[in-house]
């Protein structure tokens, strides 16, 4: 038979290419006796699993994360942190941000501190409290060497 020609009585066989009756010599499926191994999965009587691993005792909560959402305060004040960087070189507008993202800072710290299973998210607040005060820094770092080289430079 060429390619593309029928066998003779147009027959392929049945579907899923199986003939009737299964494969030929067929094997079968496993033998029985086959399935979990007696009593429980883990390991042998009174095998007791090392900490951390496995369900928690009976009556205790499973772990959980130190709070629940992040604060939305926390996260302008690490934003409003970062930005505050750059911008007291432009126009001096790193101020009212950096007041800004030390408030929204204080005000998080806080909240989450009050509320810890319903809020998260103390170290962006910390973060953006830091750069915020490491962006006070730096500009009056810049005033006090500006100044400096001013009253050096004069006659």
């Amino acid at each position: 038979m060429s390619f593309g020609q029928q066998p003779p009585g147009g027959y392929y066989g049945p579907p899923g290419g199986m003939p009737p009756g299964g494969a030929p010599g067929g094997f079968g499926g496993p033998p029985g006796g086959y399935g979990p191994p007696p009593g429980a999965w883990g390991g042998p009587p009174g095998y007791v699993p090392p900490p951390g691993y496995g369900s928690p005792a009976p009556g205790v909560p499973p772990p959980s994360q130190a709070g629940g959402v992040t604060d939305p305060l926390a996260t302008t004040s690490l934003v409003l942190g970062i930005l505050s960087l750059p911008l007291h070189f432009c126009c001096y507008l790193g101020w009212p941000v950096g007041i800004a993202a030390i408030v929204c800072g204080i005000i998080s710290v806080s909240r989450i501190g009050k509320e810890p299973n319903r809020y998260a998210g103390k170290g962006l607040a910390w973060g953006g409290m830091i750069a915020a005060g490491l962006g006070f820094l730096m500009i009056i770092l810049v005033f006090v060497l500006y100044g400096a080289a001013l009253i050096l430079s004069s006659p």
